[in-house]
C-alpha cells in the first residue's frame, strides 16, 4: 500500500526571530512601565515625605519666631518702663551705675540733642550713638527699641532700648539679656533643621532668600540663587510646593521647595534634600527585571529552535519515504508513526510545561499594554475602563500613604490646647450632617477645659469618631458629646443610639483594616486608637446591638 508523502508544517528561522523580537519588545515595554510605575510611586511618596517635613519646619519655625519675637518685645517694655524711672536731675556715673545695677542694665547712656555723650555709667561711651535713637528728640516719640548692637567696649552683643526723657536728653539702656540670646539658639531655626535632619534620607535642610541662605544644615556650603535658578523662581512666583532631580556634591538628590511666609512677610523658601537611593534602586530593580526577562526569552528561543529543529527533521524523514509495497513496511511504517507521535507528545508536553508560565506572563503584558494605549475614535468603554484603573491605582496609592502614616506617625506638636473649643470646631462641622438626617447632635458646652494636646491629631481623631457615630446612626436617632474633667484627666465620651456592635467583633474594631461597612477602609478607629496611646490616653468602647455604642477617651491633663 502505497501512502501520499507527508507534509509536516515547521517554523521558519525568520518567523523565529520575528517571535523573538517581538517578545523581546513586548517585555521590554513591559519592564519600562513597571519602572515608571514604580518611579512615579515613589517619586509621589517621595515628594509627600519633604512636603509634610517642609509643612512641619514652617509650622515650627513661625511657631518659634513668633514666640521669640513676644519674649524680645516683652523684654523691651521691661527695659523701657525701667528707663523712665531714671532721675532727669541726676545723670552722674555714679547714679546711673546705681541705677544699671538696679534695673540689670549693662550700659546706661544719656545722650544730647548734638548727638554727644553727656554721662555714662561706663568708663567709656558707646563709639558714636545710635542714629535711630536721636531720631527721639525733636518728635512724638517717646520711646523706640534698638535691637542688638555690637559693643566694642564690652565686646558682646547688647539689647538696646532709649526714651526720651523730656528735657532735651535722650536715655540709652543697653543690656546683654542672655536669656533671650538662649532662647533664640534653642528656638532658631537652625537647632531646628539640625534636629530634623538626623533621619539617614535627609541629606539637608536650607531656609533661602534672595540674598542668600538664611539657616541650613551642617552640609550645606552653598546652593544655587533665586536669581540664577528658573527652577526656584517658579516656586516663589506660584507660591506653591515644587520637586525635582537636582545634584548636590555631585550626586543625584530629590529636592523639594516649599515657600516659607510669617504674617504675609516672605522668609524665602524651605529646600529639603532627600536621598535618591530609592529612585536609584527602582532603577537598578528595573534593568534586572529586563536582563532576567531576556534570559528567559532566549531559554524560550532555545526550545523553539530545538522544536523547529525536530519538526525540520521528522518532515525530512517522512519526505523520503517513497512507498510502501507490503503489511511488513505497512506494519514498521504504523510502529514508527507511533513512535514519533508519542516522542512528539513527550517534547510537546515538555515544551508545554516550560513555556505555560512565560505565555501567561505574555498574556498579561498584552492586556496591560492595551490599556495603556490611549483610546481612539471616542472609545468610550475603553475610556470608562482607563478612569476604573486609575481610580483604583488612586485608591491603592492612597491606602498605602495612611500605612505609612500609621507606621510612622509624624511626632507629637503638643501645646497647651483649650479641648472644649476643639470639640466645639468639630461639632460645627457636622452639625449640618445630623441636621440633614434629623440626627440629634447634643453638645452641652462646658467651662474650658485646657490640656497639652496636639491639636490636629485630637481633632482627626474626634472626627474619626464622630463620623463613624453618624455612619451607624439611623435618621432620628440621637449622638452626645460629653466632656468633663476628673482626677487630672480629661474625659470624653461620644454615645450613639446607632446599630451597635456584635460580641464577636467588638474585640477587633480597633484592628488596622478591619472593618464591617461595605465601603468602609477600617482605617478610622485604627487611628484614632494611635492618636489617643501616643497622647499615653486610653480609648474604651461599650455596646449593644440595636441599642448604640459610647466611645470613651481619656487623655492625662499635663
Amino acid at each position: 500500500m502505497i501512502l501520499q508523502k507527508l507534509k509536516f508544517h515547521h517554523l521558519q528561522p525568520k518567523t523565529l526571530i520575528s517571535i523573538f523580537l517581538i517578545l523581546v519588545l513586548l517585555l521590554s515595554l513591559s519592564a519600562y512601565s513597571e519602572y515608571i510605575s514604580r518611579r512615579r510611586s515613589v517619586t509621589q511618596m517621595m515628594s509627600v515625605l519633604s512636603q509634610g517635613l517642609s509643612e512641619i519646619i514652617r509650622k515650627a519655625a513661625v511657631n518659634a519666631i513668633l514666640s521669640y519675637d513676644a519674649v524680645e518685645t516683652e523684654f523691651a517694655s521691661r527695659q523701657i518702663e525701667a528707663l523712665h524711672f531714671l532721675d532727669p536731675t541726676d545723670f552722674s556715673t555714679k547714679a546711673l551705675r546705681r541705677f544699671a545695677n538696679r534695673y540689670g542694665f549693662d550700659r546706661v547712656q544719656i545722650i544730647e540733642s548734638n548727638g554727644g555723650s553727656i554721662s555714662s555709667n561706663q568708663s567709656s561711651a558707646l563709639s558714636f550713638p545710635p542714629p535711630i535713637a536721636l531720631k527721639l528728640l525733636g518728635s512724638n516719640l517717646s520711646e523706640i527699641i534698638l535691637g542688638w548692637q555690637f559693643d566694642s567696649t564690652l565686646t558682646t552683643n547688647l539689647f538696646g532700648v532709649a526714651v526720651n526723657s523730656g528735657n532735651g536728653f535722650v536715655a540709652v539702656g543697653y543690656s546683654r539679656a542672655r536669656h533671650l540670646l538662649d532662647l533664640r539658639k534653642e528656638t532658631g531655626l537652625g537647632s531646628l533643621i539640625n534636629s530634623i535632619t538626623q533621619d539617614s534620607g535627609v541629606i539637608y535642610i536650607a531656609i533661602q532668600d534672595s540674598l542668600g541662605i538664611l539657616a541650613a544644615t551642617e552640609a550645606v556650603d552653598s546652593l544655587s540663587s533665586f536669581p540664577a535658578d528658573p527652577f526656584m523662581q517658579t516656586v516663589i512666583q506660584e507660591k506653591s510646593f515644587r520637586w525635582r532631580i537636582d545634584n548636590f556634591h555631585d550626586e543625584k538628590i530629590f529636592e523639594g521647595v516649599l515657600p516659607f511666609n510669617v504674617q504675609e512677610f516672605s522668609y524665602g523658601a524651605i529646600r529639603i534634600g532627600l536621598n535618591y537611593r530609592p529612585i536609584q534602586n527602582i532603577e537598578t530593580a528595573a534593568f534586572r527585571q529586563v536582563f532576567i526577562r531576556i534570559g528567559i526569552l532566549f531559554i524560550i528561543g532555545f526550545i523553539l529552535a530545538v522544536y523547529s529543529i525536530s519538526l525540520q527533521n521528522i518532515y525530512l524523514l517522512e519526505s523520503e519515504k517513497k512507498q510502501i509495497t507490503d503489511e511488513v513496511y505497512r506494519l514498521q511504517a504504523d510502529l514508527r508513526q507511533r513512535e514519533k507521535l508519542s516522542a512528539m507528545g513527550e517534547l510537546a508536553a515538555g515544551v508545554a510545561h516550560e513555556i505555560r508560565n512565560p505565555l501567561n506572563a505574555i498574556s498579561m503584558t498584552i492586556q496591560r499594554l492595551a490599556k495603556e494605549f490611549p483610546p481612539t475614535n471616542g472609545d468610550m468603554e475603553q475610556v470608562q475602563l482607563i478612569q476604573s484603573v486609575r481610580k483604583e491605582i488612586a485608591r491603592i496609592g492612597e491606602i498605602i500613604n495612611q500605612f505609612l502614616a500609621f507606621a510612622r506617625p509624624a511626632p507629637l506638636q503638643k501645646s497647651r490646647q483649650n479641648a472644649t473649643e476643639l470639640i466645639t470646631k468639630v461639632v460645627n462641622i457636622y452639625q449640618a450632617t445630623c441636621d440633614s438626617r434629623r440626627i440629634r447632635l447634643i453638645w452641652q458646652q462646658v467651662s474650658p477645659i485646657k490640656s497639652f494636646l496636639d491639636s490636629d491629631k485630637i481633632t482627626q481623631c474626634l472626627i474619626n469618631l464622630l463620623e463613624n457615630a453618624i455612619s451607624a446612626t439611623p435618621d432620628g436617632g440621637r449622638i452626645e458629646i460629653i466632656l468633663k474633667k476628673s482626677q487630672g484627666k480629661i474625659i470624653i465620651s461620644i454615645r450613639d443610639t446607632g446599630s451597635g456592635i456584635s460580641p464577636e467583633n467588638i474585640s477587633k474594631i480597633f484592628n488596622l483594616y478591619f472593618t464591617t461597612k461595605p465601603n468602609g477602609t477600617g482605617f478610622g478607629l485604627a487611628q484614632a486608637y494611635q492618636i489617643i496611646s501616643e497622647h499615653g490616653g486610653s480609648i474604651g468602647v461599650k455596646s449593644k446591638e440595636n441599642l448604640g455604642s459610647q466611645f470613651t477617651i481619656t487623655i492625662p491633663n499635663q
